[in-house]
């Protein structure tokens, strides 16, 4: 973390007050689409990276936090969810995060002075793998599961009682003699090969669906989860448990919440062993050691086997084993100080960037992407990689031929983290300044990174780009036109208009289809009547289709209020 003292000789109170309001904006973003839509657009290491700024920002400046701080809040609100709302008798917390065992090495040292232990006294702590998955809180009354819940914002969460019956890691009723209400807390997740198995299947039922219907089958439409613990999230948070129950979900046990009665043991060990005694499943690897080297020991092994795991993990999560000195630590604002999750570095390859290819996205922007000799990451063969823009190109002194430092976190594209041969003379890289596709000039508007073409609709690829956005399933969701069919009917000459000329086709147009191959009289009809549908849409979802700068979805809505 950067040094507060510097920051403050470094940075204004208004160039903090500002950042700090952007990082807050950025980072409530990200948690909403990574715990609410299941859809995260950065990496774990890049939202690290963005909490950790907020946090230095805050040590420096502490007069400036704001009411809507990030490092106030754990998860994110449940209020939009389709779902029930459940209270949490005992908050669900976060964790704090170690990038090194440095940090580490200063957490044990905080406990230390906090627990006013000599140097040498002996500190023992539990160490276990962290998986990457869906918190759930499953309530107990004499044995009987009462009540399943997620995270959410750590004080109310979203029901999913009925979802969990499905689950054959999570019993129904708990084995032995529990407490009279015992709130036991883990992860659901889904393994490697179940995940890859799912998206297959979700592949193959939208092309059967295709094919019953007689349309064009569109991949890009078919429903598909970018990782593990997304897919884990997407069937748990389902409304129709049946289609949780279709999807091969897991869970472990790792803690716990409100007890009445007496709590099956005296440190985090014995507990978590009770928890496993009564018929829930822990991890394998959950261990009790003693010392900082111990435990930094025990975080290379689990990094050894990372590989190997059937599930996705991303850390190592550390926790004082003794239940008395817990209480005594108690809680900063989010997390518990008797707990640290170590989190692993981004998986990195070094590669040679073959090419750099410009892509024109629907609103102009020029996206530079790295064409690389195919390297293994993370058990994940890489080809592409992105690079953003012209001024990261500038950034890591980029040319074709350069040998590339990659990094992988999580199921995103990867990215360049160093230029490794920056000092070996070769013809720079010059961005164009015209579009690829259509020849327009290309500029960056004032204060802007981005290069976009002028072209407008004219450019051939933002038409079909935006023709893409406004037919997807965030905007009109017009069945049947995919890709394809959009660039056939582009090249007819149909849609030279935009998105417009979607309501302007006729049948004299559908007849020119007749003896095209591909097409039949029920793909041809479903798709009339899929546009027809559509002629009276819902206006946010209209809003958002054309494709305006800076108007998502979310915007769309609020700007359509009152």
């Amino acid at each position: 973390m950067a040094d507060p003292a510097n920051l403050s000789e470094d940075l204004s109170e208004a160039d903090a007050a500002n950042e700090l309001m952007r990082l807050a904006r950025e980072i409530k973003k990200h948690n909403r689409l990574y715990h609410a839509e299941d859809a995260p657009e950065i990496t774990d290491q890049e939202y690290d990276a963005l909490v950790r700024r907020n946090e230095a920002l805050e040590a420096a400046f502490p007069h400036l936090i704001r009411a809507d701080s990030p490092s106030k809040g754990v998860g994110h609100e449940v209020a939009a969810s389709p779902l029930s709302k459940v209270a949490h008798a005992v908050r669900m917390m976060s964790l704090d995060n170690a990038f090194n065992a440095e940090e580490v090495g200063e957490w044990v040292a905080r406990v230390r002075r906090f627990l006013d232990l000599g140097a040498d006294a002996p500190i023992a702590f539990t160490a276990e793998d962290k998986i990457d998955g869906l918190s759930c809180s499953l309530r107990y009354e004499n044995g009987e599961l009462v009540r399943a819940a997620t995270r959410g914002d750590g004080q109310v969460g979203e029901d999913v009682t009925p979802n969990v019956a499905h689950i054959a890691d999570i019993p129904a009723k708990l084995a032995g003699a529990p407490p009279e209400a015992f709130e036991i807390r883990g992860e659901v997740y889904m393994e490697r090969a179940a995940f890859a198995d799912l998206n297959t299947r979700l592949m193959d039922e939208a092309r059967a669906a295709a094919e019953a219907k007689g349309e064009e089958f569109d991949p890009h439409k078919a429903r598909q989860f970018a990782n593990p613990r997304n897919a884990a999230a997407g069937s748990l948070r389902q409304k129709d448990a049946s289609v949780t129950a279709k999807r091969p979900l897991r869970f472990w046990a790792h803690g716990w919440g409100e007890v009445k009665g007496e709590l099956p043991g005296e440190t985090q060990c014995e507990v978590i062993r009770a928890i496993e005694a009564f018929g829930l499943p822990v991890s394998q690897l959950f261990t009790r050691v003693e010392g900082l080297d111990a435990l930094l020991a025990h975080y290379k092994s689990i990094a050894g086997q990372r590989p190997d795991l059937p599930y996705e993990i991303d850390g190592v999560v550390y926790k004082v084993d003794r239940i008395d000195w817990q209480e005594r630590l108690g809680f900063v604002a989010k997390a518990p100080r008797w707990a640290l999750a170590h989190k692993f570095p981004a998986e990195r390859a070094e590669t040679t960037l073959e090419a750099i290819d410009i892509q024109v996205g629907r609103t102009g922007k020029l996206t530079p992407v790295g064409r690389l000799a195919p390297v293994l990451v993370g058990g994940v063969t890489v080809t592409n990689v992105t690079l953003h823009n012209r001024d990261e190109i500038a950034r890591l002194g980029l040319r074709v031929g350069d040998r590339v430092l990659i990094q992988r976190a999580g199921d995103v594209i990867p990215q360049v983290v160093e230029n490794l041969t920056r000092e070996v003379e070769r013809e720079p890289y010059r961005f164009p300044s015209t579009c690829p596709e259509c020849g327009s000039e290309a500029v960056a508007e004032e204060d802007e990174v981005d290069v976009r073409c002028t072209g407008g609709l004219i450019c051939p690829a933002q038409r079909l780009e935006r023709l893409k956005h406004f037919v997807s399933r965030g905007a009109l969701d017009i069945e049947g036109l995919g890709e394809k069919t959009l660039s056939e009917f582009l090249e007819r000459g149909w849609l030279k208009n935009g998105p417009v000329d979607i309501f302007r086709l006729e049948d004299d147009h559908f007849d020119d289809l007749w003896t095209t191959k591909g097409w039949s009289d029920v793909s041809i009809h479903n798709l009339m009547d899929a546009i027809n549908a559509k002629r009276a849409p819902d206006a946010a979802r209209l809003l958002f289709g054309l494709g305006i700068r800076h108007v998502g979805a979310v915007t769309a809505r609020d700007l359509l209020k009152g």
